[in-house]
């Protein structure tokens, strides 16, 4: 699904987690070993949420701008569960991997947004 109006190579990176990656691997080998390829692993690197407060926010005071909230390991768990490490890969380079790999018309549906989900089982949804 894309929610923009229409197919334009923009964009800024997006992060592609190791379980979308396990997905994307077993659906398109090639897909994905080029994703890899072309992507930046963050997951050697510090992970977490910091305190980017404004003044007169509930937190002023309690925590210096900057100070971590929480860390947490973003590898470890991928590895210990045999996926690969989370990559971020700009935009306009996903876009450019699908459609040289050829997704069938009607694949890539645009100004589309998925509003709910439901879980039937077995796979269907």
């Amino acid at each position: 699904f894309e929610q923009a109006s229409s197919y334009a190579p923009y964009g800024g990176p997006i992060q592609i987690q190791s379980n979308a990656l396990r997905a994307i691997q077993r659906i398109n080998p090639k897909v994905f070993e080029e994703l890899v390829e072309a992507g930046t692993c963050t997951a050697d690197r510090v992970s977490g949420l910091k305190i980017g407060y404004k003044k007169g926010n509930k937190l002023a005071g309690l925590y210096d701008a900057g100070d971590w909230l929480v860390r947490f390991d973003t590898v470890g768990p991928a590895l210990e569960a045999g996926l690969p490490a989370t990559v971020v890969v700009d935009r306009p380079v996903i876009q450019q991997i699908l459609v040289k790999h050829g997704l069938p018309e009607g694949t890539v549906r645009i100004k589309s947004r998925v509003q709910s989900y439901e879980n039937l089982g077995n796979g269907r949804g």
